[in-house]
């Protein structure tokens, strides 16, 4: 459950590595696991739930609201979703649908999924945001750094569990179609185009490796306003190298692997945090990977083994691990072959599944000694 995000109504997402994509990642591995599963989310509840996947409750009224609008409309969600009985566990995805998760149905056991990212907000949002946390039965992380700042925010450490993110290796594969490529060497950027994608520093490395080009994934459909694209394709004029930058606007899902197979490097610059999907699925897809050295990344990636791993905002730093990644196909396919290899040891859905299995698990548990 989320109180901020419903990536259902954009099926053509194309942040694969941000919060968005998680949540829509965990919905469809704890059903892999067997569990039956109610996603309630914000939106249009006039829109059609996607085929084939979970069963999506749209709340209206909620998108872009002030909290306390949002954790009024979610209760009233969940005690009419929830008429016929509570739920074994709830998994939110964001403090307001903690909130409504409890006021809906008191006691329920609750984990609640934090990204590092969200807790470096201050004022008395953060200090709300950490007085839920110490509330909630079991709190979920993606990596040992986001571990690190929820440990230090004060969140006690029996209480918070690993559960990194984790794909799909039959629908990410390197075996498979690809798109078509000129000669260029190819660098594939999946995190989209705002600030927090890195994709700047992206834009600014390819001056150090003159002979790549570089896609970008995200944005806007062409022909429409995108104040991120402009501002990207101005850096790239500056820097001299805008004939070698082509940005894809939303990629759909089933094309991302497509995508991937057909890239050199999959660059994954994000400054501050990330989650590591567009590192993991271009590991799963056989890929060289060059990610910064933030968050997910540092658990993903085992520099100089399963790809290399550069300083965080360092355009001139991820220039040369790119460099070093083209040098010779021999060097990238080996890297990608040790990424599929640690994808398929550590990183597969059946891992996602036994993971949160766990860790519900626990939530339930601890639930039941509280009460």
């Amino acid at each position: 459950m989320s109180g901020s995000l419903d990536p259902w109504t954009t099926p053509d997402r194309p942040d694969w590595s941000g919060r968005a994509r998680h949540l829509s990642e965990v919905v469809d591995t704890l059903a892999a696991g067997g569990h039956h599963v109610d996603a309630v989310a914000p939106g249009d509840p006039s829109i059609d739930p996607p085929g084939g996947g979970p069963c999506v409750h749209r709340v209206a009224g909620t998108v872009g609201a002030p909290p306390d609008r949002v954790v009024e409309a979610l209760s009233a969600a969940l005690r009419r979703l929830w008429r016929g009985g509570r739920p074994d566990v709830v998994h939110a995805h964001h403090w307001t649908a903690v909130l409504a998760a409890r006021s809906a149905a008191p006691g329920v056991p609750v984990a609640q999924l934090v990204h590092g990212a969200a807790m470096e907000a201050g004022g008395g949002r953060g200090a709300v945001e950490r007085a839920v946390l110490r509330d909630v039965d079991r709190v979920l992380v993606t990596s040992v750094e986001d571990r690190r700042r929820l440990f230090a925010a004060g969140v006690e450490p029996d209480r918070l569990q690993i559960v990194p993110a984790t794909v799909d290796t039959d629908e990410f594969r390197p075996a498979g179609p690809a798109l078509r490529r000129g000669e260029r060497p190819r660098l594939v950027a999946l995190g989209g185009l705002g600030l927090r994608s890195g994709a700047e520093y992206a834009v600014r490395a390819l001056t150090g490796v003159p002979a790549a080009e570089l896609l970008l994934a995200g944005g806007r459909p062409a022909g429409e306003p995108d104040a991120d694209r402009d501002r990207l394709f101005a850096l790239a004029t500056r820097c001299g190298v805008a004939n070698r930058v082509r940005f894809l606007g939303p990629v759909g899902r089933v094309d991302v692997p497509r995508l991937l197979r057909s890239a050199d490097v999959v660059v994954c610059p994000a400054p501050y945090w990330t989650t590591g999907f567009g590192a993991l699925e271009g590991m799963a897809c056989g890929c060289a990977v060059v990610s910064a050295q933030v968050s997910a990344h540092t658990d993903l990636v085992v520099d100089q083994v399963s790809g290399l791993v550069v300083a965080p905002r360092d355009a001139a730093a991820l220039a040369r691990g790119l460099r070093t990644a083209l040098k010779g196909r021999s060097r990238s396919q080996a890297l990608g072959l040790a990424g599929r290899n640690r994808v398929e040891a550590a990183y597969r859905r059946a891992h996602g599944v036994e993971a949160l299995d766990q860790a519900l698990d626990r939530a339930r548990a601890r639930s039941a000694v509280a009460g």
